[in-house]
């Protein structure tokens, strides 16, 4: 079985040059998520971190 690493936040983000000013500079903008996409996230979350314990554990062994 193939060991997949979860990739990292930041990559296939662009981040715009640093002379490159988005129009909202400065502003958090909130936006409401769904009690699913909630969910989903959480789940998501907790499976990377179980895949994570067990690479940890095989790796120790």
């Amino acid at each position: 079985m193939e060991q997949q690493n979860p990739a990292p936040v930041t990559q296939g983000t662009e981040v715009p040059p640093n002379h490159v000013v988005p129009l909202m500079s400065g502003k958090l903008i909130s936006v409401p998520l769904s009690a699913s996409v909630k969910l989903q996230l959480v789940s998501e979350r907790h499976t990377r971190e179980l895949v994570h314990q067990v690479h940890s554990a095989i790796s120790q062994s």
